[in-house]
């Protein structure tokens, strides 16, 4: 996404001209350097991998495989940095290093520095999540490490409880790992072998494909925690690969490939072929799930090679028509690299300011399409010395960006070592521990607890639990109840850790709230769980059972297996349902920017603490 150069310097231009007699424009400046080359309709793929990313990142439940948007652009660079590559040394008879590494430089680093500066002080207006290892964030944003940051704190990428304000960064920062390798390469190639570049790029390029892609392949066998395969600059390097093993075979300028293949494929077969697979990556964005042993086993391979025919048809329709994409799709092609730079950091600032979901996303889209928009057409050539700063301009620009400089750099100050959950998780847990002691102190007096109602939950449950505002607490709502509840608690952990000793202190009379299952992972092992305490304590207990919701990406949890199958007890006798998924869904606003935890959200709390007093009233 970062592989187009933009320049407008005086130049010459070669004509080479394809099979079908199409001229195949190629600029030379007066110091003979490469400057730009401008293929036709490749401003589609820009378009198909922005809009499945930004899906993802919308609405995960509804485009869950939508990360291969990122994918998408793996390849495609991979093809149009090697064919650039090579075409520079064909023409130039040489390729310098230097000069690749500052038109990469050029491209990416302005970008991701005026990101940072834009959206740093809007971090101050949020809470701490917004501010969470902001300092290290910024740091290996800037310095292209993110991928290892990410896959060094352990946290999973499609995990959305402490979401990352430049997570999003990772894939930026593993595309320039894979130029400064891969620039190296074709350095040392190009200056030893005369003859047969392609040749000798096409066969490093197969080897590095193979071993990147069978490394993810047997990675992905042996572990159940992905986000490390997912980050990887080995296991998920090989989208590039295969964008250069096309380049070396289809390049820039005609080949013998693309000769031939022009000449057997017609125009309307061509344009067929892309539809088809443009259709097919959107099917696998609906299908894939970002934790599935699936998707690392055979997912990425398929969409890449799926890629690279998009790419390769495209490449021949250029060779076959003298068209022009339409001017919509070519300006989303040229801001697509500052709308993803720019998309996740708004959406999760403008989540974390509680604006409604919806709201929250048309803001972003419009934010990032604006700010994209004035960089690349505004900043960008200023930067590369096309274009000077209007002297009436300089001032207030100056002023403007000290004024973002000094607020970033109090953003950076706020810095938060805890997240808004787990400052939640250390006060309700310190709450129940005092719980627990009057308690004990009532089942040694009396031989019972005391208590009318035990609820047992994870950190959702919990998040009811702590003062926050006005909003509604449960032991308001719910007099003389006990609250059990607990961080990433499962239902199993829940039945072997706590239940039990917390059922033996309860007087027959006593309601069991149970508002597990969010974080299930083994959900048959869960949901025999389930039937066992129904089983064993419905026949002197009233049994509630909150139905899990997890409106984020889902993660590797199966929260919705979980809800499901208590959604079939209604019959069960003394067992009730609170079904929380069924009330919540649609109200994105009820959530935090996880689309799962409550805690902050006074208008979720109140709803979820409602449903589970009228469950609980239910006769």
């Amino acid at each position: 996404m970062t592989e187009k150069d933009m320049t407008n310097e005086s130049h010459e231009t070669q004509q080479v001209h394809d099979a079908s007699g199409n001229e195949l424009v190629v600029n030379k400046d007066k110091k003979n350097k490469l400057t730009n080359v401008h293929i036709r309709h490749f401003g589609y793929v820009r378009a198909l991998g922005l809009t499945l990313v930004l899906l993802y990142h919308f609405y995960p439940k509804i485009i869950p495989g939508g990360f291969i948007g990122v994918d998408i652009f793996f390849v495609f660079s991979g093809y149009l940095i090697t064919a650039l590559a090579l075409e520079e040394v064909r023409v130039n008879h040489r390729f310098v290093l230097k000069q690749f590494a500052e038109r990469r430089f050029f491209r990416i680093f302005p970008t991701v520095f005026f990101a940072m500066l834009l959206v740093l002080p809007l971090t101050i207006l949020g809470n701490d999540d917004l501010r969470y290892n902001l300092v290290n964030q910024v740091f290996a944003g800037l310095g292209f490490i993110s991928n290892l940051y990410e896959a060094n704190t352990g946290i999973s990428y499609a995990n959305h409880f402490a979401p990352h304000l430049f997570v999003h960064l990772w894939s930026l920062a593993l595309e320039v790992q894979f130029y400064l390798v891969w620039g190296i390469i074709i350095f040392i190639l190009s200056k030893y072998i005369k003859k047969g570049l392609s040749g000798f790029v096409f066969l490093i390029s197969v080897c590095l494909f193979m071993i990147s892609s069978l490394s993810m392949f047997i990675g992905s066998i042996f572990t159940t925690t992905y986000s490390g395969l997912y980050y990887s600059p080995i296991f998920h390097v090989f989208p590039f690969f295969l964008g250069a093993i096309l380049a070396s075979l289809a390049g820039i300028s005609s080949t013998k490939l693309i000769r031939n293949l022009s000449q057997k494929w017609s125009l309307k077969r061509l344009k067929l072929s892309s539809i088809i697979a443009s259709g097919l990556l959107i099917v696998l964005g609906l299908v894939l799930q970002f934790d599935s042993k699936l998707t690392y086993l055979f997912g990425f391979t398929i969409t890449t090679v799926i890629v690279l025919s998009l790419i390769l048809f495209l490449r021949l329709i250029h060779e076959k028509t003298a068209s022009e994409e339409p001017r919509l799709i070519k300006y989303i092609a040229d801001v697509s690299y500052g709308v993803y730079i720019f998309h996740w950091a708004f959406l999760i600032i403008f989540l974390n300011l509680k604006i409604p979901h919806g709201m929250a996303v048309l803001l972003t889209v419009f934010c990032s399409f604006a700010f994209a928009t004035l960089l690349f057409y505004g900043v960008d050539p200023i930067i590369k010395g096309k274009r000077k700063i209007p002297k009436q301009l300089r001032y207030p620009s100056l002023g403007i960006m000290l004024v973002l400089a000094v607020f970033s750099v109090v953003a950076l100050i706020k810095t938060s070592e805890q997240t808004t959950l787990a400052k939640t998780l250390w006060v309700g847990s310190n709450q129940q521990a005092t719980q627990q002691l009057t308690l004990n102190k009532k089942a040694i007096e009396t031989g019972t607890a005391g208590a009318d109602t035990l609820v047992i939950g994870d950190s959702v449950t919990m998040g009811t639990t702590v003062a926050f505002g006005d909003a509604p607490k449960i032991q308001t709502a719910i007099p003389n109840a006990y609250v059990d509840a607990a961080g990433d608690r499962t239902i199993s952990e829940a039945w072997t850790d706590s239940l039990k000793p917390d059922l033996k202190m309860l007087p027959d009379n006593a309601t069991i709230v149970f508002a597990l299952g969010t974080n299930s992972v083994d959900s048959e092992q869960d949901i025999n769980h389930l039937n066992d305490m129904i089983k064993m304590y419905s026949p002197k207990h009233k049994i509630v059972l909150v139905t899990p919701a997890n409106w984020g990406s889902g993660g590797p949890f199966n929260s919705d297996k979980v809800a499901d199958y208590e959604l079939t007890l209604t019959d069960k006798k003394n067992v009730k349902i609170a079904d929380w998924r069924g009330l919540s869904k649609g109200h994105p606003g009820w959530f935090d920017v996880d689309g799962i935890h409550i805690a902050d959200r006074p208008e979720g709390r109140s709803a979820w603490i409602n449903l589970v007093k009228t469950a609980l009233d239910a006769k």
